[in-house]
């Protein structure tokens, strides 16, 4: 869940992650808190299937449905590590 206000390094921005958080400040529009939304969500997602596969990319692309090259973008796009 968003939390409602925007740490300081976010000044400039509408929203800023930190640490796999997302914050969103009180001008968010929808369109951003929907973006927002799909965007943890699909990291939810990638966290869960890359973890039923023990890290086999080629295995959770095929499971998500997308390709090897668009789920090694969304890992670095969402920060996620093999822990």
């Amino acid at each position: 869940i968003p939390r409602l206000q925007a740490p300081r390094a976010a000044a400039n921005n509408n929203h800023a992650r930190n640490n796999g958080e997302i914050y969103i400040s009180e001008k968010g529009t929808l369109k951003e808190i929907s973006k927002i939304a799909q965007r943890n969500a699909e990291r939810e997602m990638i966290k869960r299937v890359l973890g039923q596969t023990r890290w086999n990319r080629r295995k959770a692309a095929q499971l998500l449905d997308i390709s090897y090259k668009a789920l090694l973008y969304k890992i670095k796009e969402c920060g996620l590590n093999q822990e």
